[in-house]
């Protein structure tokens, strides 16, 4: 959905189902593969966020259907036992994140109206569902929460029948309920936030038991954790392995979650519940930690101070032997609305191994601090961002961490697009983009119509990289998926020639079969091993130093 992608599948009372990336058709799922159901979608047509209803056949989609000009969006319900596909409700905007409860007779979702972006002005709605064995109906809806300026998700059905969600209506995005009376009450006033912005889905609410108890998952300046919600509000910390949590499910007694801890990926945890009190932790760890003899390095919270405000960051120390002060690359986070990511990567392992320092900012604009520190960058993208990071680079420099002539920065997306910018200040001796927004040109339809407009404001077109290659000064590395359909290789192209008119080292490293985000462990592997060239190549780390004979491969 939306060009980045959404659930993907869900259980039901006759087994799971799935949605085939390539047709974007609804099937079930088994040990033997995977067997359509329903009609193959329209080329360019697209489902996401599939949920049973419960106790029967049926499963609630989100669905994108797209037109000469632009796309509708709509609720629709598919028979998984017949293939029957019934339109429930087309909406003036998007929606996301449909959620049935567990009598069948409501349904809930997330709304936001075209020309916004879901975390700046989504509503929880709610309607009434009505269910047969053959048909399957929706009654008119009505807003619960949310809108321009307070934005919401995450709907929830809990089993005394009251609707979870979070909203931002205190500045966070935490848990509130509504009864059956349509009164609203705050459960939990923790400075943090209980969910991620909507580029993917990613569900930090899941109902646990028959009292009204949810488990969750939050976020805030010290990273993500994961929680269990008394009825009353009473928030249960879990201690557990994961820094990153990226899914939470329950059941009447346990909590499960998949996310990656500081030295793997693909953590899975499930915890028994008593009394909201973990009585037992178990973890299975699906991706295995690297296999080197050199231990992922560890993060360290760093704060320093910029543009008159508090900010916080995460630092990563080589895992080499040698004195500081250490090469630097300041790791700038997509979104812009991302968060630094504490968990295991290999672009941190890589590097660490390699005798560099690592650090990553939450610059302005970033989650788990509150809207106001999210909007703090409406306007001022590819100027308030840079100047953030030139001070974290120049802090670091001033610590006697990071060596003043070896100072890089790295971004992917809208990272890669602050990475370039950051090249004017004459701090970076050079930058590594992977698929960097070129232009901020804003797109008259789709998911982000509207959304550059208001991050660069109404003069910022000229901030772009193309537009400000003659000012840049350094060395450029550009990485490029050949199947990305958000930044193309065209708009690629047109900025490297921009960059080559005024830089004399600007390389390309092109993909293929990658996207916006690459997803092979060769592409990835491609991309890295480059990086790592251009910065060694660049310090003479290889020649010079020593530190890759130390290092792992």
């Amino acid at each position: 959905l939306y060009g980045y992608g959404a659930g993907a599948w869900c259980a039901t009372p006759l087994g799971p189902v799935g949605i085939e990336a390539r047709t974007q058709q609804l099937g079930a799922l088994s040990a033997t593969g995977f067997t359509p159901v329903g009609p193959v979608p329209d080329a360019g047509d697209a489902l996401g966020d599939p949920t049973s209803v419960p106790g029967t056949p049926w499963v609630v989609a989100v669905a994108e259907h797209v037109g000469h000009v632009t796309a509708s969006h709509a609720l629709v319900a598919i028979d998984v036992s017949s293939g029957a596909r019934v339109s429930l409700l087309v909406v003036a905007g998007r929606c996301a994140e449909p959620q049935v409860s567990l009598d069948a007779t409501r349904i809930a979702w997330l709304e936001w109206p075209l020309g916004s972006m879901p975390w700046d002005a989504a509503e929880v709605r709610v309607a009434s569902l009505e269910v047969t064995t053959a048909s399957i109906g929706c009654g008119p809806p009505r807003r619960v929460d949310g809108g321009r300026g307070v934005s919401a998700g995450q709907p929830t059905w809990r089993a005394d029948g009251s609707l979870a969600y979070v909203t931002e209506a205190a500045g966070f995005w935490q848990p509130w309920v509504c009864d059956d009376g349509g009164a609203v009450r705050r459960l939990c006033g923790r400075h943090a936030e209980f969910q991620r912005p909507h580029w993917l889905t990613c569900r930090w609410l899941a109902g646990l038991g028959a009292d009204g108890a949810l488990a969750c998952a939050f976020a805030d300046g010290d990273g993500e954790h994961v929680g269990v919600l008394a009825p009353d509000g009473a928030l249960c910390v879990l201690d557990q392995p994961c820094v990153r949590v990226d899914g939470v499910a329950a059941d009447d007694a346990r909590v499960g979650w998949v996310g990656a801890s500081t030295r793997a990926q693909g953590v899975v945890c499930v915890a028994s519940r008593l009394d909201v009190r973990p009585a037992r932790l178990e973890v299975v760890q699906v991706g295995a930690t690297p296999a080197t003899r050199w231990a992922p390095p560890v993060p360290e919270r760093v704060s320093f101070r910029a543009d008159g405000v508090d900010l916080d960051g995460v630092l990563w120390r080589p895992t080499t032997e040698g004195d500081r002060p250490w090469p630097l690359v300041v790791a700038v986070h997509p979104g812009p609305t991302g968060a630094v990511d504490r968990a295991y990567a290999p672009i941190v392992h890589l590097l660490a191994g390699h005798g560099y320092a690592v650090v990553a900012v939450d610059t302005s604009g970033s989650t788990a601090h509150g809207r106001a520190h999210r909007e703090r960058l409406l306007g001022r993208f590819g100027a308030l961002d840079v100047a953030e990071c030139v001070a974290a680079a120049r802090h670091l420099v001033g610590t006697e961490v990071a060596d003043p002539a070896a100072l890089f920065i790295r971004g992917t997306s809208a990272g890669g697009t602050t990475a370039l910018l950051a090249l004017a200040d004459g701090v970076f001796q050079g930058a590594v983009a992977w698929y960097p927004a070129s232009r901020f040109a804003d797109d008259d339809t789709g998911f982000e119509a509207g959304y550059l407009a208001a991050l660069v404001g109404p003069n910022g077109a000229d901030r772009s990289p193309v537009q400000r290659a003659p000012h840049l000064r350094g060395h450029v590395l550009v990485v490029q998926g050949e199947d990305d359909r958000v930044v193309t290789p065209a708009e690629t192209a047109e900025l490297l020639d921009a960059l080559r008119a005024s830089l004399d080292d600007v390389e390309l490293v092109a993909v293929p079969g990658e996207g916006h985000g690459f997803r092979s462990t060769a592409g990835r592997a491609t991309a890295l091993g480059a990086e790592l060239a251009f910065y060694d190549r660049l310090v003479g780390a290889t020649h010079e130093s020593g530190r890759a004979a130390t290092a792992p491969s």
